[in-house]
């Protein structure tokens, strides 16, 4: 009588299976990880879009001016001013998607929508900092040398080495954090005390 081959796999094919699929999964994640990094780069420049268009409608009611606020008010100012419609995907603009610090603009516990009242307003509400136009007043010439809303890295970096900078003459710049700024992401300051002189003019008052 012939014996029956049991079915089945041995524990070593089993060790070998997982040995390739864990390789596997270290393989992929990364790449998965870099891809949404990407994306969240992409999406917060598409954000600066949004935010030099509601910049560029208010100079269209305001004889040409920019805002006159400093910090985070510069780029609110057109909300503010009703320049855009008050709806929370409108506001979400102001919010980077790579900011993982609990930045939001309707309260979670309570549903209130904290754009309404600009005073209270803080670096919790908005991901980006603003033009200091009280130290740093925007000149009318070389308007594309000059920052006026960067993603503020007040907690730490929205994008691991990436930092998005909106200019006045509403262009838009990614500088790699390691490469073009020789910095450490999580010690780079956006402010006066920033290491890198167009930052420099900006503040998240």
């Amino acid at each position: 009588m012939r014996k029956k081959r049991q079915s089945g796999f041995t524990l070593v094919e089993i060790l070998v299976v997982i040995a390739i699929i864990a390789l596997i999964i270290g393989l992929v994640t990364p790449t998965l990880f870099q891809g949404q990094e990407r994306a969240h780069v992409v999406a917060c420049q598409n954000n600066l879009k949004e935010i030099g268009t509601t910049i560029l409608l208010y100079k269209g009611s305001h004889e040409n001016r920019f805002p006159s606020a400093s910090g985070i008010r510069f780029f609110l100012e057109p909300w503010r001013t009703h320049e855009i419609e008050h709806t929370e995907k409108n506001a979400k603009i102001y919010v980077c998607p790579g900011d993982t610090q609990g930045t939001f603009v309707v309260d979670p516990e309570t549903g209130e929508f904290l754009l309404e009242d600009l005073e209270a307003v803080d670096s919790r509400v908005t991901s980006y900092a603003g033009r200091n136009t009280r130290d740093y007043p925007l000149r009318k010439v070389k308007l594309g040398d000059q920052a006026i809303v960067s993603d503020d890295w007040e907690n730490g970096p929205n994008h691991r080495n990436v930092i998005n900078v909106l200019f006045a003459d509403l262009s838009f710049q990614s500088m790699n954090v390691r490469e073009d700024l020789d910095s450490d992401p999580n010690e780079l300051v956006v402010g006066e005390e920033s290491q890198v002189e167009i930052l420099r003019v900006l503040s998240i008052d």
